[in-house]
């Protein structure tokens, strides 16, 4: 579900009987304004074959939603996001979710809510979006994703109760904030994430605080030359 639409699928606005609820849209706009979740704005429903009757389509809808339920995740991370107007670059719900333009985060181990939201906070903190920006993109402002390029992407040490519960206690404090644009540069609620990181992680904090100077003044997070 992350990319383009499944032509497997029919796409609604609405909710319709059998349908299942998609995350959609990115890190920017009215769809990822806070780290709590993104937007539920689209359903999908399996799609009815030529001939098939009601009895056999239903019964397909069922066994398509157990496979649906199995790719759900309680971590999802935008598969794209824009250097300057996004807000986020990860959300997290005690609801599993599928997305549109939002890639949920399955592995060898899918993460459980508490993981989840200590993800998120790493993430979207300065040296997750940093170490994002790491990633092979086609273009430097508007980075787009595979599952693959999430393999060379450092996360926190789930198996860690110290660091995932430092990190999800960010989580609980600002999950609800909404979160200015990248190209606002420092922010209250960055700086919370920022702090969490360098007591979970044992960063020094002027490390991470010169490195989120460094990224607001970035150009293609600014809008302005460097200088």
């Amino acid at each position: 579900m992350a990319g383009q639409p499944n032509k497997k699928y029919e796409h609604f606005d609405h909710q319709k009987e059998n349908s299942i609820p998609v995350i959609s849209g990115s890190g920017g706009g009215d769809s990822g304004q806070t780290m709590l979740s993104g937007k539920i704005n689209k359903w999908l429903r399996l799609r009815k074959l030529p001939d098939e009757d009601d009895s056999s389509w239903v019964k397909r809808i069922i066994e398509d939603q157990k496979i649906i339920d199995k790719y759900s995740s309680h971590l999802l991370v935008a598969v794209s996001f824009n250097t300057s107007s996004s807000r986020v670059t990860a959300i997290a719900s005690a609801q599993k979710n599928i997305g549109n333009l939002w890639m949920p985060v399955i592995g060898t181990k899918p993460p459980t809510f508490i993981e989840a939201t200590a993800c998120a906070v790493w993430l979207n903190s300065t040296l997750g979006r940093i170490a994002l920006r790491r990633v092979s993109a086609r273009s430097i402002n508007w980075p787009r994703f595979r599952p693959i390029n999430f393999n060379d992407v450092p996360l926190p040490d789930v198996d860690n109760p110290d660091i995932i519960e430092r990190l999800s206690l960010a989580y609980e404090e600002t999950c609800n904030e909404i979160v200015p644009i990248f190209r606002d540069g420092i922010s209250g609620v960055r700086t919370i994430w920022d702090d969490a990181v360098s007591e979970a992680l044992q960063i020094d904090r002027k490390v991470i605080y010169r490195c989120a100077e460094l990224l607001a003044r970035d150009p293609y997070v600014s809008g302005e030359p460097l200088q």
